[in-house]
């Protein structure tokens, strides 16, 4: 009787603690405003600005929406935080990509399996599952040069987001990386993937 009733609270401040992050996570959202526009303006990248949009539990801030980079074709257009753009700019950058293809960004959901609002949720990450011809669901697991360049990659994008999610960290991502600027830090000293 006792362990239905410890059981059973730890149930409660569990969802009470899922409630509470999925109303907080909101607050601490930051667009960048006019400045970061701007920036994006300065990079020479291909957007359309528009502005704070979403729903209630799904804001998103300072959205824009990209048809491309200076130096880089995405797959198509996408919407994502203008600051979170600016993080994709560096890291596609920093590894001089030329061509990415994506899975999408914007989707209000939870994480599957959690409770917790995923960062799609808020413009905040985007689902890439090739890079420059190479292919995360084909490549990744192979010892070839299309492995190198995704685990090259892979390694750069924790310079410029928080958590980098790859094949080797789930399931879930076997044919793609997840990139966001949520809270946690999943690239921290211990790598959610494989180096060779």
């Amino acid at each position: 009787m006792l362990t239905a009733a410890i059981l059973l609270s730890v149930n409660f401040l569990r969802q009470e603690t899922i409630a509470a992050y999925n109303s907080v996570r909101p607050l601490f959202l930051d667009g960048g405003g006019k400045i970061c526009v701007k920036e994006l303006h300065r990079r020479g990248v291909k957007f359309t600005s528009l502005g704070d949009t979403g729903s209630a539990n799904c804001p998103i801030k300072n959205a824009v929406k990209i048809t491309s980079f200076k130096n880089t074709l995405p797959s198509s257009a996408f919407v994502l935080s203008c600051t979170t753009a600016l993080n994709l700019d560096d890291w596609l950058a920093e590894n001089k990509i030329k061509r990415f293809e994506h899975m999408g960004t914007i989707n209000c959901r939870k994480m599957r399996g959690k409770g917790l609002q995923s960062e799609h949720s808020f413009g905040t990450a985007i689902d890439i599952s090739t890079v420059d011809g190479a292919s995360v669901r084909d490549d990744w697991a192979k010892n070839n040069s299309e492995s190198e360049t995704l685990r090259k990659v892979a390694v750069s994008a924790c310079k410029h987001f928080l958590n980098v999610l790859t094949p080797d960290t789930n399931k879930l991502h076997q044919n793609h990386f997840h990139f966001d600027n949520g809270f946690g830090n999943r690239c921290g000293a211990k790598p959610q993937f494989k180096l060779r």
